[in-house]
């Protein structure tokens, strides 16, 4: 009997959807995460303001960082390290990595810009 290994991505929601793009100046690496399904990928905490006021901040779940520290994992392994040194300050890797994903707010934010947008224009 074989023992058992987390795998993030294999056991990630089969409607999320990943997307790989080059960075300006091709110096990065952008990976999204798009289709998180909220109660999976988020954790809401009703937090006070600056003003007091209440409203809800997004911290990622334990099963979304995993999933982002595997893709990044992956994309790092086809990365090359020419002799970086942090002694020195010389970073000569051939590119960074990033994950980005948005929380419920942000998308909440985003479909309401767009729709004003809309609004606008017509």
């Amino acid at each position: 009997m074989g023992t058992y290994r987390f795998d993030p991505i294999g056991e990630a929601p089969e409607q999320i959807r990943f997307r790989v793009r080059i960075g300006p100046g091709y110096g990065s690496i952008r990976i999204g995460v798009d289709g998180i399904p909220q109660e999976w990928g988020w954790i809401a905490e009703e937090v006070a303001d600056y003003r007091g006021e209440k409203v809800t901040r997004w911290r990622r779940s334990q099963a979304l960082q995993d999933l982002e520290a595997e893709l990044k994992t992956v994309a790092q392994a086809y990365n090359a390290d020419h002799g970086s040194n942090v002694m020195t300050d010389c970073f000569m890797q051939a590119f960074f990595v990033f994950v980005e994903s948005e929380d419920p707010g942000r998308l909440a934010w985003r479909a309401e810009f767009e729709r004003r947008r809309r609004d606008r224009r017509a």
